[in-house]
């Protein structure tokens, strides 16, 4: 049994009904790493839609851990464009959890996301999304987590 709020809701969707070949099509996997005692630090390094990312949070907050997620990618990225260079700089809210392939949390964010258009030109546009999610067999991850955090969060992708 599975219990996902924002995620496919199985394996064989995660990879278009092809469990042989188990490709995931907008390529999302990411490790990261966690520590707060008041102050603290989060990084994660992945690939979201075809592009690399790393991503920094600095803020408050009480806990940490280590995760391996295949769901997660930069705030705001729509990867529609798998050449362009995007970033993301704002203001990030969590309260994680995660024992092995037991996970879930609820997570929101707020700032601006940047990209260029089809002429060159760089575009901003104000972001912001939260969702609440879970799982029991590993579709959000294997990890030991336990945190809370408010943070100032920026990422970039290539």
């Amino acid at each position: 049994m599975t219990l996902l709020l924002n995620a496919k809701s199985s394996d064989r969707d995660i990879v278009l009904n092809d469990p042989v070949n188990a490709v995931d099509p907008e390529g999302l996997w990411s490790i990261g790493a966690s520590y707060y005692k008041g102050l603290g630090v989060a990084v994660r390094f992945g690939k979201s839609n075809g592009k690399w990312f790393i991503r920094g949070d600095a803020g408050v907050g009480l806990g940490g851990g280590v995760q391996w997620s295949p769901t997660d990618s930069l705030p705001g990225s729509s990867g529609e464009d798998p050449c362009a260079k995007e970033g993301f700089l704002g203001i990030t809210a969590n309260l994680e959890g995660a024992i092995g392939p037991i996970a879930g949390g609820i997570e929101g964010y707020a700032g601006v996301y940047i990209t260029k258009g089809e002429k060159g030109e760089s575009q901003v546009k104000y972001v912001e999304d939260a969702e609440a999610s879970g799982s029991i067999q590993g579709e959000r991850g294997f990890g030991i987590k336990g945190q809370g955090s408010f943070n100032i969060t920026g990422g970039i992708a290539w």
